[in-house]
């Protein structure tokens, strides 16, 4: 019940915000950004062949269920569990041309430090960085 009306009231938040971009919106690639920013930036992305790396918490599992209604196939993993499994999906789902969507300071910190996930995909997929 509270994931139903949590979901309606953030689809309807999503709706009425505007978000200006610099250039061409990606298709494909890794786009990284704070953790802090998620909400906007997978509201942003939402219906756009997104895949999304969801911690494999609790508070994850139910960010994944909103996620998948936007559209969004969620790989479960962080740098702390199940790290090199989940990089490696969203390796495979870069190289397919899909959109890589990742908060590269996670949601342990320290805020607004990037470790090293997000490049190393983009790297190893050959596909653009987008920050």
């Amino acid at each position: 019940m509270i994931e139903r009306v949590g979901y309606s009231l953030l689809s309807l938040l999503r709706r009425t915000w505007r978000m200006h971009v610099r250039g061409k919106v990606p298709s494909s690639g890794v786009v990284a950004f704070w953790h802090g920013e998620m909400l906007s930036v997978w509201a942003f992305f939402a219906g756009r062949n997104g895949v999304a790396l969801v911690s494999r918490s609790r508070d994850g599992g139910r960010l994944a269920r909103l996620l998948e209604r936007w559209g969004y196939h969620c790989v479960r993993g962080s740098s702390s569990r199940g790290g090199r499994e989940s990089l490696e999906a969203l390796i495979t789902f870069a190289r397919q041309g899909r959109l890589v969507l990742i908060t590269p300071d996670g949601p342990r910190g320290p805020r607004g430090v990037v470790k090293r996930g997000a490049v190393l995909c983009a790297q190893q997929a050959h596909v653009p960085l987008y920050w």
